[in-house]
């Protein structure tokens, strides 16, 4: 199995302010779609509850919460309450994404094979939730740079590898 983190970063490595994403990028919205089509995603409480729908259509959509009584807010959602038991359920899979937030992110960066980021061209300085540093990893795919056309700001994809 290919465990991946899959997320969009600033400048400062930040991925999220008061609950939400930076910004909305519907290219970047549509390559995570692509990218992650099919295959299981792993999230915690807040990510999933921040989803429209509570639940991504196509994926195997699976919730870590620390909270026992959490209960999953859509149909087909699973709960788990550890990493190890996240991993088990999905142990026969060939990739496997890990899609937020910053503590999901924190607990899986150990173990994760690769990174496949959306690198935007800016600072949010206001934001509060950041993906771990990218310490021990080699960049193995950097995209060109795009320009989103409603608020102008520039990105690029990027994979990394452990080193």
């Amino acid at each position: 199995m290919t465990l991946s983190l899959i997320a969009a970063i600033d400048l400062n490595n930040a991925i999220g302010l008061d609950g939400d994403q930076l910004i909305y990028i519907s290219q970047d919205l549509r390559h995570f779609k692509e990218v992650t089509m099919g295959c299981p995603v792993i999230m915690g409480r807040k990510t999933n509850l921040a989803l429209p729908k509570r639940c991504l259509p196509g994926r195997r959509n699976i919730v870590l919460s620390r909270s026992l009584s959490y209960a999953p807010q859509a149909e087909g959602v699973e709960v788990v309450h550890s990493a190890d038991e996240a991993l088990r359920l999905v142990a026969s899979e060939p990739r496997v994404f890990v899609i937020g937030g910053e503590q999901v992110y924190r607990v899986f960066m150990p173990m994760a094979d690769e990174l496949v980021l959306t690198v935007i061209h800016e600072s949010f300085p206001k934001a509060d939730a950041f993906f771990p540093a990218i310490n021990g990893w080699k960049s193995v795919y950097r995209s060109e740079i795009y320009v989103d056309p409603r608020s102008g700001v520039s990105f690029h994809y990027e994979t990394f590898a452990r080193a």
